[in-house]
């Protein structure tokens, strides 16, 4: 294959990153990216060709990642928020010696130190001399600024194969561990060769980039911005719920987040008429979009499009798109949620039903399975999860599909219609979480199995939270669940609320009963204050 797009950048003057508090250009970015990989030492990244990146969004977090893929290797994305355990067992999994660690991960790093046993190199691009004083460094090698410019200049940029790593990005598991799912250069340039094709963007658009860097729905963002010579703009933690300022500052043209910005934004009555009219594109993916919240934005940014996206991470980013199309959209719209479409002309979906049958066109339900060039081959170490979500049959012979596990219903003119799961992997706020992960976690901390994760409460606009439910009377025990999952799980997973009972309800399968626990919860919240 080529070299990828965005490594080839048409005016090298043009603004790439904006972050509110600097801009580089293409130049820069691409200077930065070609100092970091002068010291990606093959025997570092390791058999699997991936470079980790301790960071989120600083300048050098950016820059990384044109290292990694000049140097024909994938990045591995990790946020400084998570729990250090959590970065170890990636790092773990992903088999890599070389991590880049910007500034705003280095306290994260002293955290996860004492947890490796693998002597690593460690990267700083901009803090010098900061190795000799961190503990726990003798089997470590640390580099700054100084050792980088000092080392011989990088190869020129070769372009990788297609089965090539690209990224790694960690999911919710079901195991209890984050499950790996290896992204290639094939896969991702299918995605980017589509954007680019049908919905164009080009030098002065400015996109929004609202996700966190372990949070798939970035990957649109990045890489549809950098391989069309437009401008990135980071929005920053305290903005991203909120970033109606940030819009109008930065006069936006593209939008790209989860619906539940906008559900918020819709909340604090912010959408008025009219109020941003820079943006030209807007794009949801991530969870369910509500008509309401379309209708809302579709009035605020009313020079624009508004595209619904659906996608799992296993599929590169997004598959299917709807086009919002305002009253007609309105009306053929399902239980007040926008449909998500159909899928793109060179990617491939089927339903399959209880007997495990693909029907690939005509109307019907059933669970959602794609194919195509941007779905991923499997899961990093996890053969048997591989096994069950990836699967050919004797009728599509060598076509390799992936089970999404969501169920959908498709019109006769291939339009799909989401319906919900079947098993107990929640959204929130964009977040795909299994449930028995965090059943794990609550477990553990109460050391028995008679505890459950729920998805409460729930909103018009879908899962608004987590709520933990514990057989037990123990007045401690609340603080500790809690104190537990922060310790082992990333925010987005934390329970926001306890509720203990004398016993769990259990369904006719003998198995605790979780919807009748939503129930309960509901009916708590419905009881009036005394």
């Amino acid at each position: 294959m080529a070299i990828p797009s965005w490594l080839t950048p048409s005016d090298p003057q043009a603004p790439a990153l904006w972050t509110g508090e600097q801009q580089w250009s293409y130049d820069r970015l691409m200077a930065e990216g070609e100092l970091l990989s002068r010291v990606f030492d093959p025997e570092d990244v390791g058999p699997r060709n991936v470079v980790g990146i301790l960071g989120n969004h600083q300048p050098h977090a950016y820059a990384a990642i044109i290292a990694a893929h000049r140097a024909g290797v994938g990045y591995l994305p990790m946020n400084p928020v998570n729990p250090p355990q959590r970065l170890a067992d990636m790092l773990h999994q992903a088999n890599t010696r070389l991590v880049v660690v910007p500034e705003e991960g280095i306290a994260a790093l002293m955290q996860l130190l004492p947890l490796l046993d693998t002597p690593m190199t460690w990267v700083c691009p901009d803090v010098a001399g900061w190795g000799a004083s961190l503990p726990f460094s003798s089997q470590h090698r640390f580099l700054d600024r100084a050792d980088l410019e000092r080392a011989p200049s990088a190869p020129p940029v070769r372009a990788p194969s297609e089965d090539a790593l690209a990224y790694l990005m960690f999911t919710s598991g079901s195991t209890g561990r984050p499950k790996g799912v290896p992204v290639t250069f094939g896969n991702l340039t299918a995605y980017v060769d589509y954007w680019r094709h049908h919905h164009p963007i080009g030098p002065g658009d400015r996109v929004a980039q609202p996700a966190d860097l372990t949070f798939d729905l970035c990957i649109h963002p990045i890489f549809v911005t950098w391989a069309s010579g437009a401008t990135l703009c980071p929005i920053p933690g305290v903005n991203r719920m909120a970033p109606a300022k940030f819009i109008l500052d930065t006069r936006l043209t593209v939008w790209v987040s989860v619906p539940s910005v906008a559900v918020c934004l819709e909340k604090l009555r912010v959408l008025r008429e009219g109020v941003f009219p820079s943006i030209r594109l807007s794009l949801f993916c991530g969870e369910p979009l509500p008509v309401r919240t379309a209708e809302a934005w579709s009035r605020a940014a009313c020079n624009g499009r508004l595209i619904n996206l659906y996608g799992p991470t296993e599929a590169t980013v997004s598959i299917s798109e709807y086009e919002w199309r305002g009253r007609e959209s309105a009306a053929e719209a399902r239980d007040g949620i926008v449909p998500i479409g159909w899928i793109f002309p060179t990617q491939r979906a089927a339903l399959r039903d209880d007997d495990g049958l693909l029907q690939q066109d005509g109307p019907g339900t059933g669970e959602l399975c794609l194919a195509g060039s941007q779905v991923t081959q499997g899961y990093l170490n996890h053969p048997e999860k591989s096994a069950h979500h990836y699967f050919t049959t004797p009728a599509t012979g060598v076509t390799l599909w992936y089970r999404t596990g969501d169920r959908a219903q498709r019109r006769e003119d291939g339009c799909l219609f989401f319906i919900g799961r079947v098993d107990n992997q929640i959204k929130l706020h964009g977040h795909r979480i299994e449930l028995q992960e965090v059943d794990g976690a609550i477990r553990r901390a109460c050391g028995h199995d008679l505890a459950v994760a729920v998805p409460w409460p729930r909103g018009e606009e879908g899962i608004l939270g987590i709520a933990a439910c514990v057989a037990g009377t123990d007045p401690a025990l609340p603080e500790r669940i809690l104190t537990t999952c922060r310790a082992l799980l990333p925010p987005y997973m934390w329970p926001s609320r306890v509720e203990m009972l004398p016993a769990l309800p259990m369904n006719a399968n003998g198995k605790i009963d979780r919807a009748a626990l939503v129930n309960h919860l509901d009916s708590l919240q419905r009881t009036p204050e005394p």
